[in-house]
């Protein structure tokens, strides 16, 4: 008895541990992080008391939002065209969703929620410092971009701005002076990081919804005209170099203006999305309720593209677009349900701290998926269903609405 009591109490803490451990792995490697998702579902399968661990979940709306979809994604493969491997290929990315639910519980000590943030934000620290360093050719990055460290381009981008986001935020609610001027330096770092180093147009759009959101939360209509007036000096000091947001923006509306002319460069990033958007919008149109089913896209979108000059993708890098195609409009009503879901519960977190936290993860979200198949994406994914079990975890009021 003692000796299975002592067993399962090793189990728990080790799953624990795993967990935190994974605010660290994440940002850094896909490997690491795909091992410690490997060893948290062994550990939760050997821990054995699941109605005592996931009596959160149902009690949780972000956690029945996830489930809800991850469902409906798992329903939608028994319709369509697609064998098991296709179909496979999509629900093992978005087994996420799943992970979501099962890490609510763990975070539910705030000493646990603490520890956890200091894992992903020590990781964030390292790929700030490695990346300054990359940029000055102090140490070797990615040979597309030296200030790359760990992760490619829209990765690296979206988790430095959430950082510098996140760091603005906890230096308010940081009483020492020096620590609050440490941390608001460090968010100003990473900020720079992604705007002058980046050069990713998700980056820009992350750094931009984000501190509109932050400086809107803390000086309402002053914050507007600051956010304003940082927006025309960022375009200022940002003519001429070819990866400046002025340049990356301005050559994203050209490549969009001769798309639409139809004298579109077969390479342009930009062409080749449009391409994309308007392909996955015919087989919307022809499956719009139910759409093609899981992995469905493979098949459907070779067969929109048969006898054209179009690139094929099993990606439309445009996660609305994406679900709409495979599980139709009911998915694509689940994944908005799911993101409003979090904005509403966002604003009934007691700790005005991790509510802002949590509405800054959902609008960047929202928005990246206009541009990226996030949840698709293993890395953003991940980050996004453990960023979530995080803030969603905390204490709540009885009730509350959107602003």
């Amino acid at each position: 008895m003692t000796t299975n009591l002592l067993s399962s109490r090793w189990i728990d803490r080790s799953a624990v541990a795993v967990v935190v451990i994974l605010g660290f792995a994440i940002p850094v490697s896909a490997a690491l992080s795909g091992i410690l998702l490997a060893a948290f579902a062994v550990l939760f399968a050997l821990s054995g008391h699941y109605r005592d661990r996931l009596r959160a979940v149902p009690a949780n709306p972000v956690a029945v939002a996830a489930l809800l979809l991850f469902l409906w994604m798992l329903m939608a493969v028994s319709y369509g065209t697609a064998t098991w491997t296709e179909a496979s290929l999509y629900i093992g990315k978005y087994r996420d969703l799943v992970f979501l639910a099962l890490f609510l519980p763990y975070f539910t000590a705030p000493e646990l929620r603490r520890k956890a943030s200091i894992a992903i934000c020590g990781a964030m620290a390292i790929t700030l410092v490695l990346s300054f360093l990359g940029a000055a050719g102090l140490v070797t990055g990615r040979p597309e971009n030296s200030a790359l460290v760990f992760k490619g381009q829209i990765t690296q981008n979206l988790f430095l701005a959430y950082f510098g986001f996140a760091l603005l935020v906890v230096a308010d609610a940081t009483k020492v002076w020096s620590w609050r001027l440490t941390l608001r330096i460090v968010a100003i770092l990473a900020i720079a990081n992604v705007v002058y180093f980046g050069m990713g147009r998700t980056g820009y759009m992350a750094v931009g919804l984000l501190l509109f959101l932050y400086l809107w939360q803390k000086l309402r209509l002053r914050g507007v005209l600051i956010f304003a007036a940082l927006a025309m000096l960022t375009g200022v000091t940002n003519t001429s170099d070819s990866g400046s947001p002025n340049q990356r923006i301005a050559l994203a509306v050209e490549e969009i203006k001769q798309w639409e002319s139809g004298k579109s460069d077969p390479n342009s990033s930009m062409g080749i999305r449009m391409d994309f958007y308007r392909n996955s919008l015919a087989i919307i149109g022809e499956h719009p309720l139910l759409g093609v089913g899981t992995g469905g896209m493979i098949n459907a979108y070779s067969e929109r593209i048969r006898n054209t000059e179009n690139l094929f993708t099993r990606n439309p890098h445009n996660e609305y677009l994406l679900i709409a195609v495979q599980q139709g409009m009911i998915g694509l009503g689940l994944l908005l349900a799911l993101f409003v879901v979090q904005w509403r519960m966002a604003n009934q977190l007691v700790l005005q701290q991790e509510s802002m936290l949590a509405r800054g993860l959902v609008l960047v979200m929202a928005a990246g998926c206009l541009f990226n198949s996030l949840l698709l994406d293993h890395t953003e994914g991940l980050a996004y269903a453990w960023m979530s079990a995080l803030l969603f975890s905390g204490p709540r009021r009885e009730s509350g609405g959107i602003p």
